[in-house]
């Protein structure tokens, strides 16, 4: 260290300034070594905030990709119940359209048409 190789200065004059020189190295060393640090910590404290905001932007993200996945299987499903619904009551009406011109169609020949469970064995 520079201050340890100047301690022969404080006990001669003729060194006298080349020590307060030593020790104002030193001191101005330290407060370089310091700031080093305080650098060093602040951009540790930088770099993990920088994760930290990465890491809460990636969790944004997943969620509302979980959001929006959820919510496309949510109107998918619905879709597909509604399709099925639709799917159903468009059957259903088709059966009974059938089955009613089966009726009318057995009204004009002259046959018995008094239950749907008759139209289905016919």
């Amino acid at each position: 260290m520079p201050s340890y190789f100047c301690v022969c200065g404080f006990y001669y004059y003729y060194f006298y300034y080349y020590f307060c020189y030593c020790y104002y190295y030193f001191f101005y060393y330290y407060y370089y070594y310091y700031f080093y640090y305080y650098y060093y910590y602040y951009y540790y404290y930088y770099y993990f905030y920088y994760y930290y905001y990465y890491y809460y932007y990636y969790y944004y993200y997943y969620y509302m990709y979980y959001y929006y996945y959820y919510y496309y299987y949510y109107y998918y499903y619905y879709y597909y119940y509604y399709y099925y619904y639709y799917y159903y009551y468009y059957y259903y009406y088709y059966y009974y359209y059938c089955m009613l011109l089966c009726c009318l169609h057995k009204k004009i020949k002259g046959s018995n048409c008094n239950s749907v469970v008759n139209l289905r064995l016919r």
